[in-house]
């Protein structure tokens, strides 16, 4: 059965399992008379940031659960058919609590497979294999792609830390500003399954901290997230692929401190590692930033708010900037309607200066009209 399906009619449903370990929530698996699987989660929190995050995903055709709202009376329907299983009374117990201490419901496809964390504990050389195929690397780059998309802070991303090596002295050519990047991610929030990445437990956070920019940041002593933008050009984007290898194989060494010499010898992977995650990540994000996707009215349909959109409207804007060979600190002060629009015009579309301050000085209309004939071009 498909999330996307009408919800399991009474006398249709034969197993309700509670599900561990859900966060912010309480979710359940239940199973029709055809053997099908669906999962039920109750929780507090707005979908609206899942929704979004999964649909960013399934855009980017990354494997993720089909997720969606269950409306009011759906739930009821689930109520019904959940009370005609027999012999399961403490699980059904379970399903109607959860069905009133939370305000919302929503129902997403169940994926069979192991946390990236089980998958690394349980069969060291299994995990190795995998993180090395790469099949697994190009899907991996998929769903770093998404996720700089929405801003998701709660999965993986090169986490930069305070150390940064200076410019060079005055008198000298200057170099840019190199970074000490290191892997960071959520243990729980990648399922491996069949050998391949799912991404699960998705979120929409498009904020960002200049200080931190272009990469992802964990500040440890507050517990704040913030997503990265590394997925938009090659080189943030290797440096990221880099550090996730790294801490991927240091995890790894935590796990299996007897096991040095297998870790060893796949650190001699790191760089077709980097290579194929780093060129999917950045292939995927070409595709995600294709004009006349209509993102904020796909967003606001889920219900996320406005000043959300604002600011996914600002990530996007310094994500093609960056995509283009924009410095960081620059592609920042462009964000502004007139300042973007302005360097869409001259570096996308050609126009010179002064022709785009002519085109931008009664509004955009003009902007929006060229850029709309430029779209039906494609």
């Amino acid at each position: 059965m498909s999330p996307s399906e009408d919800p399991i009619q009474p006398g249709q449903l034969v197993q309700v399992v509670p599900l561990k370990g859900g966060q912010k929530g309480k979710p359940f698996v239940l199973k029709n008379t055809a053997n099908e699987e669906v999962v039920v989660k109750f929780q507090n929190e707005a979908p609206a940031e899942a929704l979004a995050g999964s649909y960013a995903l399934a855009q980017a055709n990354a494997a993720t659960p089909e997720i969606r709202l269950l409306r009011k009376e759906e739930v009821e329907t689930l109520k019904t058919a959940v009370l005609q299983v027999a012999a399961v009374d403490k699980e059904v117990t379970e399903f109607l609590e959860a069905s009133t201490k939370f305000q919302h419901a929503v129902v997403m496809g169940y994926v069979k497979g192991e946390t990236l964390k089980a998958a690394r504990k349980q069969d060291l050389a299994v995990f190795l294999t995998v993180i090395c195929d790469t099949q697994f690397q190009m899907e991996l780059g998929k769903i770093l792609a998404a996720d700089a998309l929405v801003g998701n802070a709660d999965r993986m991303f090169g986490n930069l830390t305070d150390k940064k090596i200076a410019r060079q002295k005055v008198g000298r050519p200057k170099k840019e500003d190199t970074y000490f990047v290191e892997g960071w991610y959520h243990e729980q929030n990648t399922l491996i399954r069949n050998k391949l990445p799912v991404a699960i437990d998705n979120g929409f956070k498009p904020d960002y901290v200049e200080g931190f920019f272009p990469f992802g940041r964990y500040i440890y002593h507050v517990g704040l997230q913030f997503g990265s933008f590394a997925s938009s050009a090659q080189k943030y984007a290797e440096a990221e692929a880099g550090a996730l290898f790294d801490v991927f194989l240091s995890t790894a060494l935590l796990d299996h401190p007897n096991d040095h010499e297998e870790i060893n010898v796949t650190k001699g992977r790191r760089q077709s590692f980097v290579e194929q995650v780093s060129r999917s990540a950045t292939d995927t994000m070409k595709i995600l930033l294709t004009r006349g996707k209509h993102w904020r009215q796909h967003f606001r349909d889920f219900g996320i708010a406005n000043d959300a959109l604002d600011s996914f409207r600002k990530r996007k804007r310094i994500l093609r900037m960056l995509a283009a060979g924009v410095a960081p600190d620059i592609a920042i002060t462009l964000t502004g309607n007139h300042e973007y629009h302005k360097w869409v015009l001259t570096t996308e579309f050609g126009e010179t200066e002064a022709a785009a301050e002519e085109m931008l000085k009664d509004g955009v209309e003009r902007y929006r009209a060229l850029k709309q004939a430029r779209l039906n071009q494609q």
